[in-house]
């Protein structure tokens, strides 16, 4: 069966990305700092026994493996001369194995040292469970020139505010992200619904699943009017109260939420802030 080998190295780049790296357990590592890393060095230091008893182990059921170098230099081998072609390569490049569902993969890096880890696979779809807290998200980095300053004092205030919420209201929404457009020909955009998105929640999902997200924009003629720091954060403050309306006639998107004690809690939560500033 013919093969395609550029976009073999393609999909272990992305598998590589979404890869559960082990710790010294063998179990997945719950951060960056916990993955084991293991030398094995370079050239004539390479430890090829070493190299080969760990690819036996790793793969034992597997006779081929991928081996990614580059685009024009990956290929399907046997496992018995995987070691031999890593050591003639790995001082140049790093290298990735794999078996040919990519659930397993050790990493080399050029620096002599390699990672082991499982692709477990993600859920395309789930299911907020039941005792889940919303969290609530605000960004503030889309900014221009006259606006570049504003996330500098108002997000610490947004931080409180996040926190205030951070608690369970029901439905489908596992987070909600509200974006301040802080570009003046920037449009806002309305909510939108989300089962899962390329982005992180934490270093083992690269996934998050259930958002709600829309942005908000200041009237600029306004904004360009206010100023204190304290005024601009008031207004700010108080454009995303009255932001949270979005939400009220989501019911088919967000399901049993409980929209009127958010709404009550976003208010006090803005409000608490509110008496800080002023």
């Amino acid at each position: 069966m013919s093969r395609d080998f550029k976009q073999i190295f393609k999909d272990y780049q992305k598998k590589y990305h979404l890869c559960h790296w082990l710790d010294k357990n063998e179990q997945v590592a719950s951060n960056e700092g916990e993955v084991f890393w293991q030398y094995c060095g370079l050239t004539d230091d390479f430890k090829e026994e070493l190299v080969n008893a760990v690819i036996e182990t790793f793969f034992k059921d597997k006779e081929y493996l991928y081996l990614c170098i580059s685009p024009s230099k990956t290929d399907l081998i046997n496992k018995e001369l995987v070691a031999g072609r890593i050591a003639e390569q790995l001082h140049k490049k790093d290298i990735g194995i794999t078996d040919e569902s990519f659930d397993k993969m050790i990493h080399f890096t050029s620096y002599g040292v390699y990672k082991k880890g499982i692709n477990q696979g993600f859920d395309k779809v789930r299911k907020r469970s039941d005792n889940q807290s919303l969290q609530v998200s605000f960004f503030t980095n889309v900014i221009e020139e006259k606006t570049k300053l504003i996330p500098s004092y108002l997000n610490e205030y947004l931080r409180l505010i996040e926190k205030d919420l951070y608690k369970n209201y029901g439905g489908t929404m596992e987070s909600l992200w509200i974006d301040i457009e802080l570009v003046e020909k920037q449009e806002p955009y309305p909510f939108r619904f989300q089962k899962r998105v390329n982005s992180p929640s934490s270093y083992t999902d690269p996934y998050t699943y259930n958002v709600g997200h829309f942005s908000i924009k200041p009237d600029f003629n306004l904004l360009d009017k206010l100023q204190s720091k304290s005024l601009i954060c008031l207004y700010l403050i108080d454009l995303l109260c009255e932001s949270i309306n979005e939400l009220s006639n989501r019911k088919k998107a967000l399901g049993d939420f409980d929209f009127s004690t958010f709404q009550s809690d976003f208010i006090e939560a803005c409000e608490k802030v509110k008496s800080i500033l002023k």
